[in-house]
């Protein structure tokens, strides 16, 4: 069928961007004086704007002083811009429906008017054209329609909602009106009236997959495990990349990671996501250990927002990018956000995130400005207690991760956190419990088997603590931290055999650790080896001149090789920088 005998409504089949734009017919049919239509014109309709706008454009063109009637010539008007929105033109494409309208100024052109300057967050100017085509058709269901858009878009939703209600009631198996219409019920903070709606018109209509997408994503935030079933469904009837993306969120939520990797992978086009899956797969992704795919979403995400949206995309890019190690772009994009919007917490978590390594003490100020917009998000309040510790208020980050573990008692990284500062505090029975659920809940973290250990140690309890050790040797994970460990209790018990290999394991992976040479050199001198000793407290303080137990034993090998010079200048160094040492002597 050409579109001569086609209406306007049918014939924007070309494309789901035209799709929804007009739907309302000029008139049945488009012909010359003659009753033919013009060979040009007939090519300008038949084109595909959608697919191929640069043609649809060329042949439109051409078809404009072909077309020998007003109706004719609204036709290539509109045609032309279909095209020129499909290419982002949308000055153009208002301009040419503004043409259409001054020659035939239907209902469904009006529409078109309207609908290109929503396209063009022209919204208020939208309006207003919506609203004068309803003035001479108030009962226009595409008008209603577009003024109900156009409001959720002016954020005064909840204005049209007794009209779409009513709008439903007149046309139920309207899907998009359907969906659009439990947004606002949710968005107004009416789930059951959105419930009823929703269920009733899955009842209806089984097998639709945008009705279940729908429900599946009002009810991921809450429920993730329970959006599987219409998500499957939906899959099952109509694959689509919207499908798989919230699927994927939803399998990684209940910790099938392998499975929502397939679902990401199975998302044949990213740039053809709709905004809301685009978040979804992002996080996904990012769960999922995928940064690099993360950020590709996150890249869509801004692309593809309006204004409203924009600082929101900008935080979550800028998160990514931060994530990535790419620190410029990030701090640009977290900046832009934050400026566009003042009330984004993301862009200011992401802000004090960038300042934590630098200035702690800014990404408290930082985080803090966080809070105060989501007082409720644990990890923005995670975040400053990492930021108050790094700034040296081990009070204050106690008192957040403390708060944070009655939160949420079965998160291991809370009690790990909450342990080290309480060990930074010399509070350390205090730490022993936390620490102990920190490695119940996550047996197989090397770091909170380490502060476990590290608390056991500092409490005396050195059997304990080098049975951690031990096993984050065993495991692979240990770190020249725990070897420093092992190697201090096994001198202290006497093993200095032991403690040399622990030593030398700990060197392997730090060779410059100050620390472990000072204990090499220790073990050294309990073993009656000067020598040996000197050479490895000789290189200790060569990295670290102020390691005031080094210069105290170095004191004491000098003086057993005869150097009491040397001895003397090494011990009054020490006492100097740890006045304690003078009790040793």
């Amino acid at each position: 069928m050409t579109a001569t005998s086609r209406s306007i409504a049918s014939a924007v089949g070309a494309g789901a961007i035209l799709a929804s734009l007009w739907t309302s017919p000029l008139s049945a049919q488009t012909s010359g004086a003659d009753g033919a239509t013009p060979p040009q014109v007939q090519a300008c309709l038949d084109s595909e704007p959608s697919s191929d706008p640069a043609a649809s454009l060329a042949l439109c063109r051409e078809a404009l002083p072909m077309a020998q009637t007003d109706e004719d010539r609204a036709l290539v008007h509109l045609w032309m811009a279909f095209a020129l929105v499909s290419t982002g033109q949308l000055d153009d494409a208002i301009a040419a429906t503004d043409q259409a309208a001054a020659l035939q100024p239907t209902t469904g052109v009006r529409n078109a008017q309207a609908r290109t300057r929503l396209l063009a967050e022209r919204f208020d100017e939208a309006l207003g054209f919506a609203e004068a085509g309803l003035r001479d058709d108030p009962e226009s269901m595409e008008l209603r329609s577009t003024r109900a858009e156009l409001f959720i878009a002016l954020g005064r939703g909840s204005d049209v909602i007794p009209d779409l209600e009513r709008l439903h009631r007149e046309r139920p198996d309207d899907i998009d009106l359907t969906v659009t219409l439990i947004d606002l019920l949710h968005d107004a903070g009416q789930p059951k009236k959105r419930d009823q709606i929703l269920d009733r018109a899955i009842a209806r209509a089984p097998d639709s997959a945008d009705l279940r997408l729908a429900r599946a994503a009002l009810q991921m935030p809450i429920r993730p495990e329970a959006t599987l079933r219409d998500l499957d469904r939906a899959i099952h009837e109509a694959p689509s990349g919207d499908a798989y993306a919230l699927r994927a969120f939803a399998r990684i939520a209940m910790d099938d990671l392998d499975g929502g990797r397939a679902d990401l992978a199975a998302i044949p086009d990213p740039a053809a996501l709709s905004f809301v899956a685009l978040i979804y797969a992002s996080f996904a992704a990012e769960a999922a250990g995928d940064l690099d795919s993360a950020l590709v979403f996150a890249e869509h995400m801004v692309e593809a927002t309006g204004a409203r949206d924009l600082a929101a995309s900008l935080a979550r890019r800028g998160r990514l990018l931060f994530l990535l190690d790419d620190h410029a772009r990030a701090k640009a994009d977290l900046e832009r956000a934050a400026l566009l919007d003042p009330e984004e917490g993301d862009a200011w978590a992401g802000l004090a995130a960038l300042a934590l390594e630098t200035d702690p003490a800014q990404a408290v100020l930082l985080y803090r400005r966080a809070l105060d917009i989501n007082p409720d998000d644990a990890a923005y309040a995670y975040g400053l207690a990492e930021a108050l510790f790094w700034s040296g208020d081990y009070e204050g980050a106690e008192a957040s991760y403390a708060s944070l573990v009655k939160r949420y008692p079965d998160d291991a990284e809370m009690h790990a956190s909450w342990a080290a500062t309480l060990v930074r505090l010399d509070r350390f029975e205090e730490a022993e419990r936390p620490s102990a659920r920190a490695v119940a809940l996550a047996p197989d973290n090397p770091e909170y088997r380490l502060i476990r250990g590290e608390a056991l140690y500092l409490l005396g309890e050195v059997d304990g603590a080098l049975e951690q050790m031990d096993r984050l040797a065993a495991a692979g994970a240990d770190t020249a931290y725990s070897r420093y460990v092992a190697t201090v209790i096994r001198r202290n018990k006497g093993d200095y055999e032991a403690a040399l290999r622990e030593a030398d394991a700990g060197l392997a992976l730090a060779p410059d650790d100050a620390d472990l040479m000072e204990e090499k050199g220790g073990v050294y001198y309990m073993l009656d080896d000067p020598l040996s000793a000197r050479e490895w407290l000789d290189k200790a303080l060569a990295i670290n001149p102020n390691l005031a137990g080094a210069l105290f034993v170095r004191g004491l090998v000098r003086g057993e090789l005869g150097d009491a010079e040397g001895a003397a200048a090494d011990q009054a160094a020490a006492i100097a920088l740890e006045p304690s040492l003078a009790e040793d002597l």
